[in-house]
């Protein structure tokens, strides 16, 4: 959708990836960058968003090093964003899926299902949001979110709703791992306020050193 965005309001709806040629199947596509690559934008700043109804599959569900979905060869990749720093208002992510291999290449930060990395001072509310593929990076790296900074005073308020769920993974080719702090819903978390209601996390979460969780790192 943009490479970046700044001092705005970004509000994106209904949007799917599609193969024209057989719609039954996923469509191939490719976001790849140096530093903050996003599915949907690269990076933010003093931008609030409200994104909702999104559908981000691939042909490929699994990881390979020939295939390149969303993937930044440094610092902060996500599925949707690949960092957001500030926010002009309060924000929401609703009905969202990803279905496609998010993945930092090399030693960078701050690899997430939907974001990278989050420097959040407002509210941020997230419901019925899946990711169901890999998630893979060095540090920071999160089923969802790569690393939350809230040292601003934001929050964060998750709840499945209607799913009674937000699903990291649950496909047998699922998985979120990285080399440090790796959690399967956020990676490295800073302070804040983060409240949780109807979360599933089905996938395996791994580290090759410190600081692994099942929700945080």
């Amino acid at each position: 959708v943009a490479g970046g965005a700044d001092d705005t309001v970004l509000n994106i709806q209904n949007l799917k990836t599609k193969n024209v040629d057989n719609p039954s199947n996923p469509t191939a596509f490719s976001v790849f960058a140096e530093s903050y690559a996003g599915g949907l934008v690269g990076t933010m700043g003093n931008t609030s968003f409200h994104v909702e109804d999104i559908d981000l599959k691939h042909t490929v569900d699994g990881e390979t090093s020939e295939v390149k979905v969303v993937t930044s060869g440094g610092a902060g990749v996500g599925g949707l964003f690949g960092q957001s720093v500030k926010q002009g208002a309060d924000c929401s992510l609703k009905n969202i899926s990803i279905q496609c291999p998010v993945r930092v290449v090399g030693s960078g930060k701050y690899c997430g299902g939907l974001i990278g990395y989050l420097k959040l001072n407002k509210v941020l509310t997230v419901q019925r949001c899946e990711s169901t593929s890999i998630v893979s990076g060095d540090e920071a790296v999160g089923g969802m979110i790569g690393e939350v900074n809230m040292e601003g005073g934001g929050s964060i308020a998750l709840d499945g709703l209607i799913k009674n769920h937000v699903l990291v993974s649950n496909g047998a080719a699922s998985s979120v791992k990285g080399r440090e702090t790796v959690g399967g819903f956020i990676g490295a978390f800073k302070s804040g306020s983060l409240t949780v209601k109807n979360l599933e996390i089905a996938t395996s979460v791994s580290c090759t050193e410190n600081n692994v969780g099942g929700l945080m790192g």
